[in-house]
């Protein structure tokens, strides 16, 4: 099924859940393509958000390969979310690169821009931006499948500069499901981590991924 069409009922879903996650932020304009040529952003921004705390001002970018479908509602083989830091005087500069990449059995995936969050978790006056990858696999007939019990969820988290991931697996039977944290995960803050496995139990009671729900959808190492 194609995306763009399910994303109205999957705006509704969230609404009808509460999800302890912050209301999606509101796009922005950011640098324009000669601006963007200078910090080597090569691939398309399919979404551009603004963000500023205590460190100062931010831009994201949201870019894709946009590879694979053409004429379709397209996936990409890489994403980037591109943080840029906006200063006072000088030239921007790139602060963090969040990269993924679809495995070569995926259709491909996209960027669930609806549950991007940048907001400041843990109170300490900085922004921890949460940036969340869709990852689809092929139907068989040469498209991709979107069922909520299909394919992967892969969310990255920026806390105080440094990432940390989530790789979600689901699929029909209990046993096909996996949510793993890397060690990054595991040493961030017990509010930080606590406030990531409420959003992925609101995910999945919002029907929009089948997390693993075995051990209350906290990540395994």
């Amino acid at each position: 099924m194609i995306r763009f069409a399910r994303r109205a009922a999957l705006c509704l879903a969230l609404s009808l859940v509460s999800l302890a996650s912050a209301a999606a932020p509101t796009p922005c304009k950011g640098l324009d393509a000669a601006g963007l040529a200078k910090l080597k952003i090569t691939m398309k921004p399919v979404k551009t958000y603004c963000f500023t705390d205590k460190s100062g001002s931010y831009q994201v970018y949201l870019t894709e390969k946009l590879d694979r479908f053409p004429g379709k509602a397209p996936l990409s083989t890489v994403l980037e979310a591109q943080i840029v830091k906006i200063p006072a005087t000088g030239s921007p500069v790139i602060s963090t690169t969040v990269r993924a990449t679809s495995t070569t059995s995926e259709a491909g995936g996209y960027f669930s821009s609806k549950l991007l969050e940048l907001s400041d978790i843990d109170g300490d006056g900085l922004v921890d931006p949460i940036v969340v990858f869709r990852f689809c696999e092929k139907d068989g007939n040469g498209g991709y499948d979107e069922d909520p019990f299909s394919g992967r969820m892969k969310t990255v988290i920026v806390h105080k500069g440094a990432k940390a991931s989530v790789d979600a697996i689901t699929g029909t039977l209990d046993n096909e499901r996996s949510t793993k944290g890397d060690a990054a995960y595991f040493a961030l803050p017990a509010k930080v981590q606590s406030y990531l496995v409420k959003k992925f139990g609101g995910i999945y009671s919002a029907k929009q991924f089948g997390y693993d729900n075995s051990k209350g959808f906290k990540p395994t190492k």
